[in-house]
């Protein structure tokens, strides 16, 4: 038995179909969850990788660098160490989404420390890192 329940179209909330006993869930956008559940997002669960010591990031301070593309995956992964604005967005990348063994070669210990309070990180990253490198928290 199909049996389907859509709110009013304008409001942009959840939708719920029924087929048989499984309920499926989707949201339009980024809406109340339906009353009862929890929702989790992606952004909260994913796992973000970091090295054991801040020594351990010894990547080049200056020249270009290519990001690899598990790193970034956008445009024009070639960055100048030596533009502040590659710095940003090499450091940004490689922290959210490089491994360990990326980070260590693509960081470097004191330039992250001197750019850290610039990086627009998610509130997890940044804490997960700060918890590891109280360092890093007294640059912020």
């Amino acid at each position: 038995m199909l049996e389907s329940h859509r709110r009013n179209r304008n409001c942009r909330k959840p939708a719920v179909v029924v087929f048989g006993e499984a309920r499926y869930h989707w949201a339009i956008t980024d809406t109340a969850s339906l009353p009862g559940e929890t929702r989790v997002f992606y952004r909260d669960i994913k796992p973000y990788d970091m090295p054991e010591r801040l020594e351990d990031l010894r990547g080049p301070s200056s020249g270009q660098l290519t990001l690899p593309i598990n790193v970034y995956w956008g445009p024009w992964s070639v960055v100048d160490l030596d533009i502040h604005s590659d710095v940003v967005k090499a450091y940004l990348a490689t922290v959210r989404e490089g491994r360990v063994g990326d980070q260590g070669t693509l960081l470097n210990r004191d330039l992250l420390v001197r750019i850290w309070p610039e990086l627009m990180l998610p509130a997890r990253v940044r804490q997960l890192w700060e918890s590891r490198f109280p360092r890093l928290s007294v640059a912020a």
